[in-house]
């Protein structure tokens, strides 16, 4: 990887990954044509010729200032184009993020906010074993209109018991 590429990097990320599919255009594609593109590209690749990708959004995790780290603690972001919401993207993302979280950094709470009107968010989050913690009144501002923003959190012990890890 080249020194420029380290130079975008975020840092105030302890995580940040894009979010790509296979694909031969930036055209949005549907299901089924995805699913024969990743076969194709699979089929026909060689060894010197990269895969085309395309962007469908990202995934981070907020590294903590340094006197608080020791509090294992992250925010965690998700962006997914709009095109692609609905496809499960957004979940397999976080549910990935929130293992590499606890599972490889050792972290102990991953928190992450949804804004009032974002009621597909708020759901997925919940199913994937979020507890809502509490809400910012009236703290987002859109649409000629103030929103509330909902606050989530999984705990590592939330985690083993929904991954069904045993706590020693």
């Amino acid at each position: 990887m080249s020194a420029d590429l380290f130079a975008l990097w975020p840092k105030d990320k302890l995580l940040a990954v894009l979010i790509c599919l296979p694909g031969t255009s930036t055209e949005i594609v549907t299901e089924s044509d995805e699913q024969r593109a990743r076969a194709e590209a699979f089929k026909t690749q060689k060894a010197l010729r990269p895969l085309e990708l395309v962007p469908v959004g990202s995934v981070t995790l907020t590294r903590e200032a340094t006197e608080s780290q020791h509090h294992r603690n992250t925010a965690l972001g998700i962006t997914i184009a709009a095109p692609y919401r609905g496809r499960g993207y957004g979940s397999e993302a976080i549910s990935w993020a929130v293992d590499w979280a606890f599972d490889i950094a050792g972290l102990h709470r991953v928190t992450l906010t949804a804004t009032g009107f974002n009621i597909g968010a708020q759901r997925l989050y919940e199913r994937l074993g979020f507890v809502k913690e509490g809400v910012q009144r009236e703290s987002v501002w859109f649409n000629r209109r103030w929103w509330d923003t909902v606050l989530y959190g999984m705990l590592e012990s939330d985690w083993s018991k929904l991954r069904g890890i045993s706590q020693s």
